[in-house]
């Protein structure tokens, strides 16, 4: 690990580590790029979670011929795959998209505009829309304006990225084929200011920030740079912007970050003196303004380019030769034995059939399990098990490793790596620190493929997590489809129960307005009208 990069923001390195591993899987690059590929735009965005919410014959009658046929091209060279590797995210500790926030990919009359996830742990779905250039993002969302940034979408302009964030031949901090640059290769001094990629170089070199913002004649106010230093910023990318937009907000936070420009031209950044509440000005997106964040994972360490997405480690490395095997995130890595302290010895537990192999005799096995029926505590490989059912208590560090990579899998969709794991052998009763169980996670999952797979072995309909919901109560107020809240219903989820907040499923759909499960709400004040609470049944 390159140390001296990786401090600068740990924190957000490796939730990117994460967004990198977990958020796009290989496969579904595969699916999307083989349907984009045939021609098959609409096949594209599903295999990559994209839902479309027009059609072109209404775009024409809507906006006209003309530009439902420029639509249509953009759309088949859309690839739906690449935007959501580059959407925004929450970071911060999280992998997941940041929510309520809309990007504009199109400039002019109407736009072709994305709409991201509503709450951060639902369906990271995205949708597309027509909109009016100017119409207001829902909900108050943060508003992102890509349309200078094709690259991050089109496939056609991938490879635009190479000449946008480099000089055409190279990337910052990299040779073309994907070789790190030596520590003796980068600049030493300041180089000029026209040279953007030493530029970037030298700027990221420990110290070089302020001068850096200096030469490039960025005026820096109530701000602190470690603050700025942690987006990685581009520094010639960041005069060019500011100066080009004006006013935008740099850095969300209570007191905002600014990006402005004087009377004299002179771009600043500014601390705003206040809460700016609706006077906040429209973000300027990350990737016009800082380095890529698989420039930084590569520095790192954390990422190899062959992991990249491929029209990522294409746009960047042209120089790269063909990889050894497939390009993109890896699959899911084998569950392997881990070792527990079990009295005065070291135990093996090794995932098998749904559980764990553990050294101990069926005799010891039915006296603990006998044991724990009575009150009494359990201990070694028995505990670990336990709390690895329960999700109470701390696992092993390779545990709670194999734990983390199935939620998180599990959390962006990756259905394909969720049924590998269990077919090589994860206990499917596994809970996370919540106690969820994949049950709770359906939402964010193709619920055709897992619900079956999962009862089959035996899951539970009714487990409760750590706020007292069950499957059904999670599906309702976190956005799962009322698909999944039928295929639940019919799998014999039970409608009464109350969470510890007082709320029933029908408090569940006042509150969260799922408009759409009306039908269930009724059912239940019919059938279990005490459970009703009642709080938010006065919809706003």
């Amino acid at each position: 690990m390159n140390r001296a990069v990786y401090d600068v923001a740990p924190v957000e390195l490796r939730s990117w580590e994460r967004v990198r591993r977990y958020a796009v899987p290989r496969r579904v690059i595969e699916r999307a790029t083989e349907r984009r590929l045939a021609g098959d735009w609409r096949g594209a965005c599903a295999a990559a979670d994209v839902a479309v919410d027009f059609t072109l014959d209404g775009i024409a009658r809507g906006h006209g011929r003309a530009f439902a046929e420029a639509l249509e091209d953009d759309l088949l060279n859309l690839a739906p795959d690449l935007l959501r590797w580059h959407f925004p995210r929450i970071l911060h500790g999280r992998s997941t998209m940041a929510t309520g926030r809309t990007v504009d990919l199109t400039a002019g009359g109407p736009v072709l505009r994305v709409v991201g996830p509503r709450i951060p742990d639902g369906p990271q779905g995205l949708r597309l829309v027509v909109a009016r250039a100017h119409a207001a993002p829902p909900d108050d969302g943060l508003h992102e304006d890509w349309s200078e940034l094709r690259f991050l979408w089109d496939a056609r302009r991938a490879g635009d990225a190479l000449a946008f964030y480099g000089d055409g031949t190279r990337m910052p901090f990299f040779h073309p084929d994907g070789t790190p640059l030596t520590p003796a290769e980068l600049p030493s001094s300041a180089p000029s200011p026209t040279d953007a990629v030493r530029f970037a170089e030298w700027a990221a070199a420990p110290g070089g920030l302020a001068a850096a913002l200096d030469a490039a004649g960025i005026k820096v106010r109530d701000v602190s740079l470690e603050q700025v230093a942690r987006r990685f910023p581009h520094v010639p990318l960041l005069a060019a912007a500011i100066r080009r937009r004006g006013r935008a907000m740099l850095l969300d936070d209570w007191r905002p970050v600014l990006a402005e420009t004087g009377d004299d031209g002179t771009p600043s950044i500014v601390r705003s003196d206040d809460y700016l509440g609706d006077k906040t000005p429209p973000p300027l997106p990350g990737p016009l303004w800082t380095l890529p964040p698989d420039l930084m994972l590569l520095r790192a360490g954390l990422l190899t380019p062959d992991e990249l997405h491929p029209l990522v480690r294409s746009a960047c490395f042209p120089a790269r030769g063909p990889a050894d095997g497939p390009v993109g995130p890896p699959d899911p890595p084998r569950p392997v034995p881990v070792r527990v302290r079990c009295g005065s010895a070291w135990h093996e537990m090794r995932p098998a059939d749904g559980g764990f192999a553990m050294p101990h005799t069926a005799d010891e096995q039915r006296r603990e399990r006998a044991m724990r029926a009575f009150g009494g505590a359990v201990t070694g490989c028995f505990e670990i098990h336990e709390r690895w059912r329960t999700g109470r208590g701390r696992l092993p560090k390779g545990l709670r490793a194999q734990r983390a990579d199935l939620f998180l899998r599990a959390q962006h969709g990756d259905a394909d790596g969720v049924l590998d794991l269990l077919d090589h052998g994860v206990d499917p009763h596994v809970r996370d620190a919540r106690r969820r169980t994949l049950l709770h996670l359906l939402p964010c999952l193709d619920h055709a493929r897992l619900l079956p797979r999962l009862l089959d072995l035996g899951a539970d309909l009714e487990a409760r997590d750590h706020v007292g919901r069950t499957p059904l109560a999670v599906a309702v107020a976190e956005l799962g489809s009322t698909d999944l809240v039928a295929a639940l219903l019919a799998a014999g989820a039970r409608i009464d129960p109350v969470d510890d907040e007082e709320g029933s499923l029908a408090d569940l759909i006042d509150r969260w307005h799922r408009t759409d499960l009306l039908d269930l709400r009724a059912r239940v004040a019919a059938e279990h009208p005490d459970v009703i609470a009642g709080y938010w049944s006065e919809r706003d």
